[in-house]
């Protein structure tokens, strides 16, 4: 996984698993703003601020894993 298209794409999926997640369809949208907006808003907002998140984490954990497994190179050839 070394395109950031990838990255992308895998950031956007699991952000729109966790937004249909934690929706609260048994509440009917009901103890949040009464108007459709304020909904809508926060869902925007929360899915873009979601996405950059997962986003910045898989990249983090990209460079983290890729350390990792230079160092386990280094330690097999002897150097």
């Amino acid at each position: 996984m070394k395109s950031k298209k990838q990255v992308i794409i895998i950031a956007f999926l699991l952000n729109t698993f966790f937004v249909l997640v934690s929706t609260p369809w048994t509440f009917g949208l009901s103890y949040f703003g009464d108007s459709t907006l304020a909904w809508v808003l926060y869902y925007v907002i929360g899915f873009i601020i979601g996405w950059y998140v997962t986003y910045v984490f898989i990249r983090a954990l990209i460079i983290l894993v890729n350390h990792t497994c230079e160092q386990f190179k280094e330690i097999n050839n002897g150097h």
